[in-house]
């Protein structure tokens, strides 16, 4: 194998991960700092606040979830294990997925289901009870607290020398499992349910406990400061259990809810009931899902599996992971034509992208953008999502009425955080997902390239690719879904920001077609403005002659700043048909759509070239006065050189190349406003100041430029909104949509 996801996991050095404790714990820091004082008030009493001491993890594959986890074992004691689901016959592989499984423990627990009268909680019980025994058999060896934390983290190290023990480890315990079942079974049926947790937990939990009270103990010494910030007496000891949904073996004539990962609840209920009787560690529950599971891991109060946990409030869910956050630097461009690299696209997003191998990262970047199925542009779910990633649509079920309606919605939310990347933003009542498409370069790019060049089933391509039958699909079968509603008041700007991504692509078709370079670099290539606004609407000449004259002189205006700006004294080029890279040109790079969560009033030169670099145009909020979103517009060249902040000694080709910092003085942007009107927009309507966007500030550069100019060039940025320069030049595309 070419590539291994495990050398890759180990390769990561610590330090690009930046996580902070509360990160993991603020869902549940509150019950920790105050749980001994709830316990001291119900003494003696079965009532607690909670059903169980948990936190459910769920979110899209890629985001960190198992670093994050695996990180906290720096600073608690952490016991960690992934099921995946497999063939009983097949091996762990990365095939299906990373970490991988524990070698035969999907298998003890489908084997258990199929093959003996065991019940789901006996299974559960006979497994939680060999892991702690075998657990603690081996650290009783270790005589210092360090020494029984190094084992710990051996049986973490993915990737790394002491990885080696964890399977012969898991071997172990299995046995011990198998042995446990086989003892209860029989005399299970005559105790009762609870006497199953109680024959099989209880000395194991105090066992574990003694072992692990020093350890946490020792760690806490480790980082006091950091836990006294955070109000924390003493951290607990973490259980965690990766894709925990694949416990689940459903049985023929069982009830619904009779499964693993209820049982599991039941004897986290169980072993904190231990904790009210015992002076014990506290083991807190984390329960890691990639969405596959999210119907399972999130469900309303009257739905749950026990009696007890509906009459208690469920523990939050947490959703928050790794996004650009896991990153404690950011590579730097040769020059802007950079931004069409794979090396940078993968640096924006989940961490899933920077441990990729160049040579197949497309293919699985669209292989997990499907689903791991073939392309169907019949499939709803997937045409929603090929669409919603590339125009930020966000999509929150009703609460009321339609309920038909609502079980739709929740299916399509389900599937596509599921199998289409699709990131859990929030969990409403704690019943509704709310779905998002936050800024993904990698995503967007991907979706393009299938929306651009999908092959049909049977081989042959759909009239313009995959595109009108994607697009029918979304027409037809998912706005429906979506409610009436959504193509009126906020949810009309969909509109706008759809004919702009269809603009993109009608530039980027003739290109892809032409098969001249890789498709995924073409989709992510900036392109001329000109040739968009070509694609977006059709002028009269006089229309024209405005936007080409107006474009022409920013462009010379940069060419003027860069002529006197010249190490060399050299004259930037002007206009050379033969290369556009090498001439100054206004130059559009956006492969998906973000929004703002509130309105501006200005805006930096700066934050315009991060988004230009990231490949993506901004919707504005609601309410946002005179426009709907801007598009940044970088004018220069593409090959213009940038230098490092380390270089000192310049080649002689070099010698004109600038900080990247610097770029953003060349940063201007339209804007689009989208009205549903009969007519179009009058000059004086669209001359209004209001209609010109966001204020443009100066660069953050410029204040070291001070010296260099003069006062009045000092005072105003070097470039104003595009939008300023269009504004006598007002169009309309079908009488319906005015964009400037």
């Amino acid at each position: 194998m070419r590539h291994s996801p495990m050398s890759s996991f180990a390769s990561q050095p610590p330090t690009q991960v930046q996580i902070n404790l509360t990160t993991i714990l603020n869902p549940s820091v509150t019950l920790l700092n105050n749980f001994k004082e709830l316990i001291e008030s119900v003494k003696g009493g079965p009532v607690f606040d909670s059903y169980l001491k948990g936190t459910s993890i769920v979110q899209s594959s890629g985001t960190g979830k198992t670093r994050l986890v695996l990180e906290l074992a720096r600073r608690a004691p952490l016991l960690y294990l992934c099921v995946r689901r497999k063939a009983c016959h097949q091996h762990s592989s990365v095939k299906n997925g990373f970490p991988l499984a524990e070698q035969n423990l999907y298998e003890f627990f489908c084997d258990a289901t199929s093959t003996s009268t065991a019940s789901c909680d006996l299974q559960v019980a006979a497994f939680i009870g060999a892991w702690f025994e075998t657990l603690s058999s081996k650290l009783n060896a270790y005589t210092t607290a360090q020494d029984k934390y190094l084992f710990l983290v051996q049986l973490n190290d993915f990737g790394g020398p002491g990885y080696s023990q964890c399977q012969p480890f898991f071997s172990e315990v299995l046995v011990a499992a198998r042995l446990k079942l086989v003892r209860n079974t029989t005399t299970s049926s005559s105790t009762g349910q609870k006497c199953v947790f109680s024959a099989c937990l209880d000395s194991a939990v105090s066992d574990l406990g003694h072992q692990l009270g020093p350890v946490r103990d020792w760690l806490w010494d480790q980082h006091k400061d950091e836990y006294q910030s955070l109000g924390i007496e003493r951290p607990p000891v973490f259980v965690a259990f990766d894709e925990c949904v694949e416990l689940i073996v459903p049985k023929s004539g069982h009830s619904a809810d009779d499964h693993q990962l209820n049982s599991l609840r039941r004897a986290w209920h169980h072993i904190l009931q231990l904790e009210h009787k015992q002076d014990t560690v506290t083991f807190w529950l984390l329960l890691l899902s990639t969405n596959t599971g999210a119907a399972r891991l999130i469900e309303p109060q009257d739905l749950q599996g026990s009696a007890r946990a509906q009459d208690k409030q469920p523990l939050p869910v947490f959703v928050g992971l790794g996004f650009d956050v896991l990153r404690s630097d950011w590579p730097t461009l040769d020059s802007p034509n950079g931004v069409s690299n794979v090396r940078h696209l993968r640096s924006y997003g989940r961490p899933l992208w920077g441990s990729l191998p160049l040579e197949t990262f497309w293919e699985v970047a669209k292989f997990k953008l499907l689903g791991a199925k073939e392309f169907d542009a019949n499939n709803a779910v997937l045409c929603y999502n090929l669409v919603a990633l590339r125009l930020a649509l966000r999509l929150v079920p009703i609460h009321h009425g339609n309920l038909a309606l609502f079980g739709e919605q929740k299916t399509l939310i389900t599937q596509s955080i599921d199998r289409h990347m699709r990131i859990l933003h929030q969990v409403i009542q704690h019943t509704s997902l709310a779905i998002v498409a936050p800024s993904e370069p990698v995503l967007a790019v991907a979706a393009a390239h299938i929306m651009l060049s999908a092959p049909s089933k049977d081989g042959e391509s759909y009239p313009m690719p995959a595109y009108a039958k994607i697009i029918d699909t979304f027409t037809m079968k998912c706005l429906p879904t979506l409610g009436t509603d959504f193509l009126r008041g906020t949810h009309g700007k969909f509109m706008a920001r759809f004919a702009l991504m269809a603009a993109w692509d009608a530039v980027k078709l003739p290109l892809l077609q032409s098969k001249q370079s890789d498709p995924a670099s073409i989709v992510a290539r900036p392109v001329l403005l000109q040739s968009f606004l070509q694609q977006l609407a059709t002028l009269d000449q006089q229309g024209t002659s405005v936007i080409n004259n107006a474009i022409h002189a920013v462009c010379q205006q940069v060419r003027d700043w860069l002529s006197r700006s010249s190490p060399s004294g050299s004259s930037a080029k002007t206009h050379d048909t033969s290369n556009d890279d090498e001439d100054v040109a206004a130059w559009l790079n956006f492969t998906h759509f973000d929004t703002l969560p509130h309105g501006i009033s200005c805006i930096s030169p700066d934050y315009l070239w991060y988004c230009w670099k990231r490949g993506v145009a901004i919707q504005m909020a609601h309410g946002q006065p005179g426009v709907d979103g801007i598009i940044p517009v970088f004018v220069g060249q593409l090959s213009q050189k940038f230098r490092a902040s380390d270089q000192c000694h310049l080649q002689a080709d070099e010698v004109d190349a600038i900080d990247e910092g610097q770029a953003a003085r060349q940063m201007t942007y339209i804007a689009w406003e989208a009205k549903y009107r009969v007519q179009a927009m009058s000059s004086t309507e669209a001359s209004d100041p209001a209609r010109s966007g966001p204020k443009l500030l100066l660069a953050a550069c410029d204040a070291d430029l001070h010296a260099q100019m003069d006062a009045a060039d000092s005072s105003t940025p070097l470039r104003q909104p595009l939008t300023r320069a269009f504004e006598t030049a007002a169009y309309a595309r079908q009488s319906c949509y005015h964009v400037r």
